[in-house]
C-alpha cells in the first residue's frame, strides 16, 4: 500500500513539473517557472491585478477596441510557448543576475534574500496586439515580448527591471520605505483622476506628487495610434512616470556604474 501511495506521489509531482516546465538551478536554488501559452493568457485575461479596470477611454482607443471585452479578445493569440533556446537563454541570464547585478543592489527598500526568494515565473507574446510587445509584470509574473529575448546585457537589464516590479508589488511595505524617504505622497487614484492618463501594469492605482510636482504619463491627445502617444511629467522620459518606475531606473544606473 505503501508503495502504490509512493508511485501516486511521484507521477503526481512529474505532472507538476510537465505542466508548469520549470528548471531549477543551484545558485541561489532560485526557481524559474516558464508558463505555457495557455496559463499566460489566463494570466492576462483574469485581470485579479484589476489593470483593465483603470483603462479610461483613451486607454481603449490606443489598443484600437471599443470596450476591455474587444481588447481581451483581441489579445487571445498573443501568447505563446517558449523554445528550448529561449528557456536556456533566460536561464543564464538569470544566472548571471543573480551572480553580477544582485549583490550590487544597496537600497534601503530592498532585502536582497527576499528579492532572491521570489520565484521567477515568466510568459512570452508574440505579437504586439497586446500592450504593444513591451514587457511588464502582471500580478506575480513577466511578460517579454518574443523577439527581445537574447543572451545581452540589455535583456539581462530588462528582465531584472521587471522583477523589481515583483518585489514592489510583493512587499509594498519595503516599497513605502523609498516612497517615505523620496517624499513622494499619494495624489489622487488613477481613476478618480481629472488626467488623461496611461494604464500602466507595472504602477500601483495611485498617481504620486513630490515637492509638489505630479509625476505621470498622459496621452498626447485626444486620439491616440498606440500606448506610446505619451508625454510623462515632469520630464518628458518614461523615468518619470510613477515612482516605480523612477525607483527601478535609478537602481539599474548605479549598478551600471558599479559593474
Amino acid at each position: 500500500m505503501e508503495y502504490i501511495l509512493f508511485l501516486i506521489l511521484f507521477f503526481l509531482v512529474i505532472l507538476y513539473l510537465y505542466k508548469y516546465k520549470y528548471y531549477e538551478y543551484e545558485y541561489f536554488n532560485d526557481i524559474i517557472i516558464f508558463l505555457t501559452k495557455e496559463m499566460t493568457l489566463e494570466k492576462i485575461l483574469s485581470d485579479k491585478d484589476n489593470y483593465f479596470s483603470r483603462f479610461n477611454t483613451l486607454d481603449l482607443l490606443a489598443r484600437n477596441v471599443i470596450t476591455v471585452k474587444d481588447y481581451k479578445h483581441k489579445i487571445i493569440k498573443a501568447p505563446c510557448d517558449f523554445t528550448d533556446e529561449q528557456r536556456e537563454i533566460i536561464t543564464e541570464c538569470i544566472k548571471n543576475i543573480n551572480n553580477k547585478l544582485i549583490p550590487e543592489i544597496n537600497e534601503s527598500w530592498i532585502i536582497i534574500s527576499k528579492l532572491l526568494d521570489i520565484p521567477w515565473k515568466i510568459g512570452v507574446i508574440n505579437t504586439n496586439d497586446y500592450e504593444e510587445g513591451l514587457p511588464h509584470t502582471r500580478n506575480d509574473t513577466i511578460i517579454l515580448p518574443s523577439s527581445k529575448i537574447s543572451l545581452s546585457k540589455e535583456f539581462m537589464d530588462t528582465l531584472l527591471h521587471e522583477k523589481l516590479h515583483i518585489y514592489q508589488k510583493t512587499y509594498p511595505d519595503d516599497f513605502n520605505i523609498y516612497l517615505e524617504e523620496n517624499n513622494y505622497i499619494k495624489y489622487k487614484k488613477y481613476i478618480d483622476a481629472d488626467i488623461q492618463y496611461r494604464s500602466n501594469p507595472d504602477t500601483d492605482e495611485w498617481i504620486y506628487k513630490k515637492n509638489g510636482i505630479i509625476y505621470v504619463s498622459e496621452y498626447i491627445n485626444n486620439n491616440p495610434k498606440t500606448i506610446l502617444d505619451v508625454r510623462y511629467n515632469p520630464k518628458n522620459s518614461c523615468i518619470y512616470e510613477h515612482p516605480r518606475e523612477k525607483s527601478v531606473y535609478d537602481l539599474l544606473n548605479k549598478i551600471k556604474k558599479n559593474t
